[in-house]
């Protein structure tokens, strides 16, 4: 691979580096904001009350099952997943709750649920902690929560009066903060290798950069006075002349 290649190459690094790395820190810092707001406890949310961007904290009793499963590809291949389940609200109102992980947890739970729910099990659901920010459900998303929950036996009125158009997205933002140190990282090593491809095409161009006509005739002159000064000591001694010349 060649050299001009490698410096291709190299920049493009350097410049991903720091665009990734400036786009890291801003949504670390939003992340830290948002992990520094003073939660609403999930006990207190209700029809009432609800509405997006809020942050929610608490304990998460029990859950009715997921109404939306969605897969991301690459390449054909799936490389994430993002659940939304059914959770009660305190005034007998219901939303969803997102999560990219523990999945098989909230699974657990809502089997639980309905063992209680039908009597086949005496055994309170486990509990999960679960911490989030409220935004409202797409459209689409929001067509899935409604059949689900006709599917649950509910009827046209009860789902219109009971089924609230917003979920949870449950968020460790803890990992988030940690892109506030990871940003800045990527953005002084993108920098320090555009700085290093910069340094190395100067040189590179300097040394094959060919002396200007400007310069050819002054080292021209410089040469035929330094002979003048010669002629002028030494007169026609041609042997020492010679060897003054090489």
């Amino acid at each position: 691979m060649s050299f001009g290649f490698i410096s291709l190459d190299a920049k493009s690094i350097g410049g991903v580096l720091i665009c990734l790395g400036i786009v890291f820190t801003a949504f670390g810092f939003v992340n830290v904001d948002l992990k520094n707001t003073t939660p609403m406890p999930l006990t207190e949310l209700n029809s009432s009350n609800i509405e997006e961007d809020i942050i929610i904290e608490g304990d998460l009793n029990y859950n009715l099952g997921a109404f939306e499963e969605s897969y991301t590809k690459l390449n054909g291949v799936e490389v994430s997943s993002t659940f939304k389940y059914v959770i009660p609200l305190d005034d007998d109102g219901y939303i969803g709750l997102q999560s990219y992980e523990d999945i098989k947890e909230f699974d657990v739970q809502a089997s639980e649920t309905f063992k209680q729910w039908s009597g086949e099990s005496d055994s309170s659901p486990r509990t999960i902690h679960i911490k989030g920010q409220v935004a409202k459900l797409p459209r689409k998303s929001l067509k899935y929560f409604k059949s689900y929950m006709a599917d649950m036996g509910m009827t046209s009125e009860e789902i219109d009066k009971y089924v609230y158009p917003y979920f949870i997205a449950v968020e460790d933002y803890n990992k988030w903060s940690k892109l506030t140190i990871i940003g800045p990282i990527m953005v002084i090593v993108g920098a320090v290798i555009l700085l290093f491809i910069s340094i190395i095409t100067k040189k590179r161009k300097a040394k094959n950069k060919k002396p200007s006509i400007s310069k050819i005739i002054k080292n021209v002159e410089q040469r035929e006075e330094e002979l003048e000064i010669y002629d002028f000591c030494y007169g026609d001694d041609q042997q020492l002349k010679e060897d003054f010349v090489e």
